[in-house]
Protein backbone atom coordinates (compact mmCIF):
# COMPACT_ATOMS: atom_id res chain seq x y z
CA UNK A 1 0.00 0.00 0.00
CA UNK A 2 1.45 3.17 -1.04
CA UNK A 3 1.90 5.68 1.80
CA UNK A 4 0.41 8.95 2.32
CA UNK A 5 1.27 12.33 2.22
CA UNK A 6 -0.78 15.39 3.39
CA UNK A 7 0.02 18.74 2.16
CA UNK A 8 -1.56 21.37 3.94
CA UNK A 9 -1.33 25.17 1.88
CA UNK A 10 -2.71 28.44 3.92
CA UNK A 11 -4.10 30.85 1.77
CA UNK A 12 -5.43 34.45 1.73
CA UNK A 13 -6.05 37.29 -1.05
CA UNK A 14 -3.28 34.99 -2.96
CA UNK A 15 -5.17 35.03 -6.43
CA UNK A 16 -1.60 35.82 -8.63
CA UNK A 17 -0.30 32.37 -7.38
CA UNK A 18 -2.92 30.02 -5.97
CA UNK A 19 -3.03 27.87 -9.07
CA UNK A 20 0.75 27.76 -9.58
CA UNK A 21 0.63 26.55 -6.10
CA UNK A 22 -2.32 23.84 -6.60
CA UNK A 23 0.03 23.00 -9.53
CA UNK A 24 3.09 22.57 -7.83
CA UNK A 25 1.91 19.66 -5.15
CA UNK A 26 0.29 17.99 -8.27
CA UNK A 27 3.19 17.88 -10.66
CA UNK A 28 5.19 16.94 -7.29
CA UNK A 29 3.40 13.67 -6.98
CA UNK A 30 3.24 13.05 -10.50
CA UNK A 31 6.61 12.35 -10.35
CA UNK A 32 6.70 10.59 -6.84
CA UNK A 33 4.42 8.05 -7.72
CA UNK A 34 4.99 5.79 -4.73
CA UNK A 35 3.04 8.13 -2.89
CA UNK A 36 -0.41 9.10 -2.48
CA UNK A 37 -1.24 12.71 -1.37
CA UNK A 38 -4.04 15.17 -0.76
CA UNK A 39 -3.63 18.72 -0.87
CA UNK A 40 -6.06 20.78 1.79
CA UNK A 41 -5.64 24.37 1.02
CA UNK A 42 -7.50 26.81 3.73
CA UNK A 43 -8.93 29.69 2.64
CA UNK A 44 -8.86 32.15 5.72
CA UNK A 45 -11.39 34.84 3.76
CA UNK A 46 -9.90 36.15 0.89
CA UNK A 47 -11.95 38.86 -0.95
CA UNK A 48 -10.00 38.81 -4.16
CA UNK A 49 -11.23 35.94 -5.96
CA UNK A 50 -9.43 33.26 -5.26
CA UNK A 51 -12.50 31.02 -3.55
CA UNK A 52 -13.74 30.40 -6.90
CA UNK A 53 -10.70 29.52 -8.39
CA UNK A 54 -9.95 26.93 -5.71
CA UNK A 55 -13.62 25.57 -5.80
CA UNK A 56 -13.70 25.27 -8.90
CA UNK A 57 -9.97 23.21 -9.09
CA UNK A 58 -11.00 21.18 -6.39
CA UNK A 59 -13.73 20.09 -7.76
CA UNK A 60 -12.25 18.90 -10.85
CA UNK A 61 -9.64 17.03 -8.07
CA UNK A 62 -10.49 14.84 -5.38
CA UNK A 63 -7.00 15.06 -4.39
CA UNK A 64 -7.17 18.86 -3.49
CA UNK A 65 -9.25 19.79 -0.12
CA UNK A 66 -11.12 22.75 0.81
CA UNK A 67 -11.72 24.68 3.95
CA UNK A 68 -13.35 28.05 3.47
CA UNK A 69 -13.39 30.59 6.55
CA UNK A 70 -16.26 33.19 7.08
CA UNK A 71 -13.40 35.63 7.53
CA UNK A 72 -9.89 36.29 8.89
CA UNK A 73 -8.64 34.70 11.63
CA UNK A 74 -5.29 34.40 13.13
CA UNK A 75 -2.88 32.26 10.93
CA UNK A 76 -1.99 29.83 13.91
CA UNK A 77 -5.46 29.12 14.95
CA UNK A 78 -6.49 28.97 11.01
CA UNK A 79 -3.28 26.37 10.44
CA UNK A 80 -4.38 24.52 13.67
CA UNK A 81 -7.39 23.76 13.22
CA UNK A 82 -6.83 22.84 9.20
CA UNK A 83 -4.13 20.79 10.81
CA UNK A 84 -6.73 18.20 12.43
CA UNK A 85 -8.14 17.25 8.48
CA UNK A 86 -5.00 15.34 7.63
CA UNK A 87 -5.30 11.76 7.10
CA UNK A 88 -1.22 11.26 5.74
CA UNK A 89 1.45 9.43 7.27
CA UNK A 90 2.94 12.23 7.22
CA UNK A 91 1.88 15.94 7.01
CA UNK A 92 3.70 18.69 5.55
CA UNK A 93 2.04 21.97 7.62
CA UNK A 94 2.54 24.99 6.24
CA UNK A 95 3.26 24.84 1.87
CA UNK A 96 2.33 28.46 1.59
CA UNK A 97 0.62 29.83 -1.43
CA UNK A 98 2.67 32.90 -1.40
CA UNK A 99 5.67 30.39 -3.58
CA UNK A 100 8.36 32.03 -1.25
CA UNK A 101 8.65 28.34 -0.40
CA UNK A 102 10.26 25.92 -2.87
CA UNK A 103 8.14 22.78 -4.00
CA UNK A 104 11.31 20.71 -4.25
CA UNK A 105 11.56 20.84 -0.27
CA UNK A 106 9.02 18.87 0.43
CA UNK A 107 10.90 15.68 -1.62
CA UNK A 108 13.78 16.22 0.61
CA UNK A 109 11.37 16.28 3.56
CA UNK A 110 10.33 13.17 2.50
CA UNK A 111 13.73 11.65 1.68
CA UNK A 112 14.34 12.38 5.85
CA UNK A 113 11.39 11.25 7.09
CA UNK A 114 12.49 7.95 5.22
CA UNK A 115 15.02 7.85 7.20
CA UNK A 116 13.21 7.97 10.38
CA UNK A 117 13.30 11.39 11.40
CA UNK A 118 9.39 12.08 12.75
CA UNK A 119 9.84 16.05 12.58
CA UNK A 120 11.54 17.72 9.53
CA UNK A 121 12.20 21.24 10.05
CA UNK A 122 12.72 23.83 6.90
CA UNK A 123 15.09 26.24 7.53
CA UNK A 124 15.50 28.97 5.83
CA UNK A 125 19.37 30.22 4.96
CA UNK A 126 18.66 33.65 4.01
CA UNK A 127 15.58 35.80 3.81
CA UNK A 128 15.08 37.88 1.04
CA UNK A 129 12.10 39.80 2.52
CA UNK A 130 13.62 41.13 5.44
CA UNK A 131 15.30 44.63 6.25
CA UNK A 132 17.98 45.93 8.60
CA UNK A 133 15.73 46.25 11.06
CA UNK A 134 13.36 43.48 10.49
CA UNK A 135 16.88 41.46 10.90
CA UNK A 136 17.77 42.74 14.04
CA UNK A 137 14.55 42.31 15.89
CA UNK A 138 14.19 38.75 14.80
CA UNK A 139 18.04 37.80 16.19
CA UNK A 140 17.17 40.00 19.55
CA UNK A 141 13.38 37.59 19.39
CA UNK A 142 16.08 34.32 18.42
CA UNK A 143 18.17 35.50 21.17
CA UNK A 144 15.85 35.58 23.97
CA UNK A 145 13.82 32.69 22.92
CA UNK A 146 17.33 30.59 23.66
CA UNK A 147 17.64 32.10 27.00
CA UNK A 148 14.19 32.43 28.17
CA UNK A 149 12.18 29.51 26.99
CA UNK A 150 11.88 26.27 27.80
CA UNK A 151 11.29 24.65 24.50
CA UNK A 152 13.89 26.00 22.19
CA UNK A 153 13.50 26.15 18.56
CA UNK A 154 15.97 26.40 15.63
CA UNK A 155 16.81 30.50 14.23
CA UNK A 156 14.77 30.99 10.93
CA UNK A 157 12.38 28.02 11.58
CA UNK A 158 8.59 28.58 10.74
CA UNK A 159 5.57 26.52 10.20
CA UNK A 160 7.03 25.09 7.27
CA UNK A 161 8.00 21.48 8.12
CA UNK A 162 6.80 17.64 7.75
CA UNK A 163 5.74 15.44 10.81
CA UNK A 164 5.04 11.86 11.29
CA UNK A 165 1.58 10.48 11.76
CA UNK A 166 2.86 9.75 15.44
CA UNK A 167 3.58 13.48 15.66
CA UNK A 168 0.65 14.37 14.29
CA UNK A 169 -1.61 12.55 16.52
CA UNK A 170 -0.65 14.03 19.75
CA UNK A 171 -0.25 17.39 17.98
CA UNK A 172 -3.88 17.26 17.73
CA UNK A 173 -4.85 16.30 21.24
CA UNK A 174 -3.32 19.73 22.27
CA UNK A 175 -6.58 21.94 23.43
CA UNK A 176 -4.90 25.55 23.11
CA UNK A 177 -6.95 28.02 21.71
CA UNK A 178 -4.11 30.27 20.72
CA UNK A 179 -1.18 27.77 19.54
CA UNK A 180 2.79 28.86 18.75
CA UNK A 181 2.79 25.59 16.39
CA UNK A 182 6.63 25.66 16.09
CA UNK A 183 6.79 25.28 20.11
CA UNK A 184 4.20 22.83 20.72
CA UNK A 185 5.86 20.56 17.53
CA UNK A 186 9.03 20.81 19.54
CA UNK A 187 7.74 20.37 22.96
CA UNK A 188 6.26 16.72 21.78
CA UNK A 189 10.41 15.82 21.81
CA UNK A 190 10.21 13.27 18.76
CA UNK A 191 13.15 12.87 16.75
CA UNK A 192 13.66 15.83 14.07
CA UNK A 193 16.01 17.12 11.46
CA UNK A 194 16.58 20.42 10.12
CA UNK A 195 16.79 20.63 6.23
CA UNK A 196 18.36 23.71 4.94
CA UNK A 197 16.93 25.97 1.67
CA UNK A 198 17.27 29.14 -0.25
CA UNK A 199 13.84 30.61 -0.40
CA UNK A 200 12.41 32.01 -3.36
CA UNK A 201 11.78 35.84 -3.47
CA UNK A 202 7.83 36.97 -3.70
CA UNK A 203 7.13 37.86 -6.54
CA UNK A 204 3.42 38.63 -6.28
CA UNK A 205 1.30 40.70 -3.57
CA UNK A 206 2.90 41.32 0.01
CA UNK A 207 3.24 39.73 2.75
CA UNK A 208 0.78 39.28 5.12
CA UNK A 209 3.07 39.82 8.32
CA UNK A 210 5.13 43.16 9.46
CA UNK A 211 6.72 43.28 12.44
CA UNK A 212 3.24 44.77 14.32
CA UNK A 213 1.82 41.87 13.49
CA UNK A 214 4.22 39.62 15.00
CA UNK A 215 4.00 40.63 18.51
CA UNK A 216 1.11 38.85 19.46
CA UNK A 217 2.61 35.61 18.30
CA UNK A 218 6.04 36.36 19.98
CA UNK A 219 3.67 37.51 23.18
CA UNK A 220 2.46 34.14 23.06
CA UNK A 221 5.64 32.45 22.64
CA UNK A 222 6.81 33.68 25.81
CA UNK A 223 3.56 33.32 27.44
CA UNK A 224 3.11 29.25 26.02
CA UNK A 225 6.68 27.82 26.92
CA UNK A 226 8.10 30.61 29.69
CA UNK A 227 7.66 31.19 33.45
CA UNK A 228 7.68 35.33 33.19
CA UNK A 229 5.74 35.28 36.75
CA UNK A 230 8.67 34.04 38.40
CA UNK A 231 11.26 35.72 36.93
CA UNK A 232 9.10 38.93 37.94
CA UNK A 233 9.61 36.88 41.58
CA UNK A 234 13.29 36.91 41.27
CA UNK A 235 13.59 40.34 39.96
CA UNK A 236 11.30 41.41 42.36
CA UNK A 237 13.32 39.69 45.69
CA UNK A 238 16.62 41.78 44.03
CA UNK A 239 15.01 44.98 44.07
CA UNK A 240 13.74 44.28 47.79
CA UNK A 241 17.37 43.79 49.03
CA UNK A 242 19.17 46.19 47.26
CA UNK A 243 15.80 48.73 48.64
CA UNK A 244 17.12 47.38 52.34
CA UNK A 245 20.77 47.28 51.93
CA UNK A 246 20.29 51.18 50.98
CA UNK A 247 18.26 51.75 53.76
CA UNK A 248 21.05 50.17 56.17
CA UNK A 249 23.90 52.30 54.51
CA UNK A 250 21.85 55.66 55.13
CA UNK A 251 20.78 54.44 58.88
CA UNK A 252 24.83 53.43 59.47
CA UNK A 253 25.99 56.60 57.52
CA UNK A 254 23.42 58.80 59.60
CA UNK A 255 23.84 57.46 63.22
CA UNK A 256 27.81 55.92 63.03
CA UNK A 257 29.85 57.99 60.80
CA UNK A 258 28.17 60.79 60.86
CA UNK A 259 28.01 61.47 57.44
CA UNK A 260 25.80 64.37 55.65
CA UNK A 261 24.07 63.14 52.93
CA UNK A 262 23.21 65.72 50.15
CA UNK A 263 19.88 66.76 50.40
CA UNK A 264 17.52 66.36 47.50
CA UNK A 265 14.91 64.53 45.52
CA UNK A 266 16.93 62.87 42.96
CA UNK A 267 17.55 59.44 44.49
CA UNK A 268 13.62 59.57 45.70
CA UNK A 269 12.45 59.91 42.05
CA UNK A 270 14.39 58.07 40.88
CA UNK A 271 13.78 54.90 43.10
CA UNK A 272 10.00 55.49 42.61
CA UNK A 273 10.40 55.98 38.97
CA UNK A 274 11.89 52.60 38.91
CA UNK A 275 9.67 50.46 41.09
CA UNK A 276 6.34 52.10 39.55
CA UNK A 277 7.75 51.30 35.95
CA UNK A 278 8.61 47.64 37.57
CA UNK A 279 5.07 47.45 38.85
CA UNK A 280 3.46 48.61 35.70
CA UNK A 281 5.88 46.06 33.40
CA UNK A 282 4.19 43.01 35.84
CA UNK A 283 0.60 44.00 35.66
CA UNK A 284 1.37 44.14 31.88
CA UNK A 285 2.90 40.21 32.01
CA UNK A 286 -0.04 39.08 34.12
CA UNK A 287 -2.89 40.73 32.56
CA UNK A 288 -1.50 38.64 28.99
CA UNK A 289 -1.63 35.41 30.99
CA UNK A 290 -5.20 36.15 32.19
CA UNK A 291 -6.37 37.50 28.74
CA UNK A 292 -4.81 33.84 27.58
CA UNK A 293 -6.69 32.19 30.49
CA UNK A 294 -9.73 33.99 29.59
CA UNK A 295 -9.51 33.21 26.29
CA UNK A 296 -9.08 29.61 26.78
CA UNK A 297 -11.77 29.13 29.06
CA UNK A 298 -14.47 30.40 27.19
CA UNK A 299 -13.99 28.12 24.41
CA UNK A 300 -14.95 29.82 21.61
CA UNK A 301 -14.46 28.18 18.49
CA UNK A 302 -10.92 28.20 17.14
CA UNK A 303 -12.10 29.01 13.44
CA UNK A 304 -15.72 29.24 11.89
CA UNK A 305 -15.33 27.29 8.68
CA UNK A 306 -18.21 28.52 6.09
CA UNK A 307 -17.76 25.66 3.83
CA UNK A 308 -15.76 22.52 3.22
CA UNK A 309 -15.10 20.52 -0.59
CA UNK A 310 -13.56 16.95 -0.42
CA UNK A 311 -13.42 16.95 2.86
Amino acid sequence: MKKKISIISPCLNEIATIEKCISNVTELFSNLKSYDYEHIIVDNGSTDGCREIIEKLALADKNIKVIFNTRTFDFFKSLFNTIKYATGDAVVLNYTSDLEDPIEVIEKFIQEWEKGNKIVYGKRITRKDQSFIKKKIRNLYYFFTQKILRVTFQKDVNEFMLIDKQVHAELIKIDDHFPYIRGLVNYLGFQSIAVEYEPHKREYGVSKFSILSHTPHVLNAFISFSNLPRLLIFLGFFISISSITYSIYIILAVTIFNIQLVQGLTTILVSIFFLVGFIIFSLGILGEYLITIHNQVRQKPMVVEEKKINL
